[in-house]
């Protein structure tokens, strides 16, 4: 099963492009996929980022804010966003790290809070979902009206990766918006996640991401009505994403029931139709989906680029040798797939 996607572990088969920065290779203390996970996402240290907030007002009159890296706005070489994971914010320990490892490269970089996660409730019932990925246009929009000769990039991570990749494919006005993307941990097939999450060990993930989305409901619906069938007495009975996402995300935001919603918006069925240069990032025993979810070369469009490792976690990629002194793979890695792209935009 692993040999129908290309992993890529050794120097011998790493592509010539990436040859100044090694493949990634899990150290030896910390290859287990859990301890991957968590650390990269609970034990790292904060990296410490001086910040902007902006408010974006949205056509249906509701807000988004970003947070931008202080001051490299004005004379920026490229714009970027990052896309966060479920319930994802600054607080995310890859957030701030990442923002900064972009922004040493002379780049504008902000974080994209989907609609009710910078800290404030939004205005509607609805908020985010796996392809909601309307807001997002929205603000490249404003970004490329205000500096039209600046390339535009965004680096999704996790759900934030299954919303850039339904735009990328379903929407050719964000293909033509962004000169580059990079998407890390996606879960391409939403029903393959749903049910990874729900066994074994990942369920301590489980539990913990829909506690959070169920605290943000509780406090939105103290200030907006909730819409005719939803029935709130239901929230603390979700035990799993099949039944948050079939009594919740799914009528919140239009659809039938969750069969509808992860069929329109599992991201993998898009793919064939990306023309922005795009990479994709994804460990094989990332404890949130399992490995036959994993796209297929034949569902690759030309414009695409995978590096599957067999390590990794869910956003860990964590090298180093000692415990006392850790290197963050994506934070080299992502820029080093970006730079080539952005350049030759601004050179053109």
């Amino acid at each position: 099963m692993v040999n129908r996607y290309t992993i890529i572990n050794t120097e011998k088969n790493y592509d010539s492009t990436v040859k100044n920065l090694k493949p990634y290779t899990a150290p030896f203390w910390l290859k287990n996929r859990h301890a991957q996970t968590i650390w990269s996402q609970k034990l790292r240290r904060t990296v410490k980022v001086k910040l902007e907030r902006e408010r974006f007002r949205l056509p249906d009159a509701d807000f988004v804010d970003v947070d931008w890296v202080a001051g490299n706005r004005h004379q920026a070489k490229a714009i970027g966003l990052i896309l966060p994971g479920l319930g994802g914010n600054m607080e995310s320990r890859y957030a701030p790290a990442l923002l900064s490892s972009l922004a040493k490269r002379g780049w504008a970089c902000g974080l994209l809070h989907f609609r009710g996660s910078s800290g404030e409730p939004n205005h509607f019932a609805h908020s985010y979902h796996a392809g909601a990925y309307g807001d997002l246009l929205q603000i490249l929009k404003v970004l490329k009206s205000r500096h039209p000769n600046i390339p535009l990039f965004a680096v999704g991570i996790s759900l934030g990766g299954s919303i850039l990749l339904n735009g990328l494919g379903r929407n050719k006005e964000m293909a033509d918006l962004l000169t580059a993307a990079v998407a890390v941990s996606v879960p391409y097939v939403l029903q393959d996640a749903a049910t990874a999450l729900d066994s074994g060990f990942s369920r301590f993930y489980q539990r913990y991401l829909l506690n959070c989305q169920k605290r943000l409901l509780k406090e939105k619906f103290k200030r907006v009505a909730p819409p005719k069938g939803i029935r709130l007495q239901l929230l603390d009975k979700a035990r799993n994403f099949f039944q948050f996402d079939d009594w919740f995300t799914a009528p919140l935001h239009g659809f039938k029931g969750v069969d509808e919603y992860y069929n329109a918006c599992s991201a993998s069925q898009y793919l064939k139709n990306i023309s922005t240069p795009t990479l994709l990032v994804h460990a094989v025993d990332d404890p949130f989906m399992s490995i036959e979810s994993l796209p297929a070369k034949h569902q690759l469009s030309p414009a695409i680029e995978t590096e599957f490792t067999k390590h990794g976690g869910h956003v860990g990629f964590i090298s180093g040798n000692w415990p006392w002194k850790l290197e963050y793979w994506l934070e080299k890695r992502i820029p080093v797939f970006l730079q080539p792209h952005l350049k030759y935009q601004r050179n053109r």
